[in-house]
Formats: C-alpha cells, sequence, structure tokens
C-alpha cells in the first residue's frame, strides 16, 4: 500500500478544522446558487424576459438562461430553441479553479438541421454586428461550442469575492443580463429572415 500524500497527512492532522471549511464552502456553493435563483426569480417578472421561461441548471456549471420565447424556437430542430444565457456561476468557475471562466452567450444547438442553425448564427452575428462591436472593446469573446456569440465576463476571482462581499453579486449578473437583452431584436429578425427563406 503506498503512503499518504502530504495533503492527505495534512486534513487528518486537521480533521475538525476541515470539516468545518468543507461545510462553510458547501454553504457559501449553496449562498451563490440562491442568489443566482433570485435574479432569475426577479427578471422572469421584467420584460423582456417575462416572454420567455426562465431555465436554471446551477449544479458543476452554473448555468442560467431564458429560452422558449414562442418565436424562438427552431422550426428546423426537434426541441431546440435559442437560448440566451449566463453560465459558469459557481465559485470553482467564478474563483479560478475551474479553467473555463463565466461568460455570457447566445446559445443555439447544432442537431439535425445543422446547416440551417448555422446560417441562423451568422445571421444573428451580422444583425448583432454594431453590438457585438461595441461589447468587444471591453470584452474577450468567447468562442466555441453551441454558441452563436458569447463573452466572457471581466471579473477576477478578487473581483468576484468583492462583489460577493459588497452584496452587489444579484447586481452584476442583472448587468449582464441586460446586456444580452440587446440580442433580442437581432435574434428576431435573423429568424424571421431565415423562415422568410424557407
Amino acid at each position: 500500500m503506498g503512503k499518504l500524500r502530504d495533503t492527505q497527512r495534512y486534513l487528518l492532522e486537521n480533521w475538525t478544522t476541515a470539516a468545518v471549511m468543507r461545510e462553510e464552502m458547501d454553504g457559501l456553493d449553496q449562498y451563490v446558487k440562491e442568489l443566482t435563483q433570485r435574479v432569475a426569480d426577479n427578471l422572469s417578472k421584467q420584460k423582456p424576459w417575462s416572454q420567455c421561461e426562465p431555465e436554471l441548471s446551477i449544479s458543476r456549471w452554473g448555468w442560467f438562461g431564458f429560452w422558449r420565447k414562442p418565436e424562438w424556437r427552431l422550426d428546423w430542430e426537434k426541441g431546440y430553441w435559442v437560448t440566451v444565457a449566463v453560465g459558469g456561476l459557481v465559485l470553482n468557475r467564478m474563483l479560478g479553479h475551474d479553467e473555463d471562466a463565466p461568460d455570457a452567450h447566445i446559445w443555439i444547438p447544432l442537431g439535425e438541421g445543422a446547416e440551417k442553425t448555422k446560417q441562423l448564427r451568422e445571421l444573428i452575428r451580422v444583425e448583432a454586428k454594431s453590438v457585438i462591436d461595441e461589447l468587444m472593446k471591453e470584452h474577450k469573446e468567447k468562442v466555441g461550442g453551441d454558441r452563436a456569440f458569447g463573452y466572457v465576463l471581466p471579473h477576477t476571482p478578487k473581483q468576484w469575492i468583492e462583489l460577493l462581499d459588497a452584496g452587489r453579486f444579484e447586481d452584476e449578473v442583472t448587468r449582464h443580463f441586460n446586456t444580452l437583452a440587446r440580442f433580442i431584436e437581432p435574434v428576431d429578425r435573423a429568424l424571421r429572415a431565415i423562415r422568410k427563406s424557407r
């Protein structure tokens, strides 16, 4: 049998302190989930988000978004919708333990109608060009996955801690959703154009 690693030995020697720390860490994770739930609840009562259904997936990914706006269903993809979301609202990602930083994005999954979906993504970028150009002056674009557009939330781990400590986390997440709201009309125009071309 192998020997204990240094970290294992440290935990055993400081078991009571480690148990308290684990409880506190779990409590902080739960606190961030509750704050995120409050943001979703508040936004879902306000225009333009009241037209959509909120969806929370605050497990490992800390993701929540708005979707199922009636006009955002992809007619050519069974069960797929355009979704506006903020992802990564979990401490592992906010504090840099996970290399995938929190982001805000327009999510459109590729399915059987991949060509039409790719066309829609490109058209959204054309329709939202001025918004994207403005955002890229202060944000780093996040590409890949099923994003039509996305940007990395511009906060260091220390800034996330300060936002939580000052009670401004909810305001900051809301601010990013207000930024994403600027994509609603371009998404609507792009979808109308795609539908007319069929």
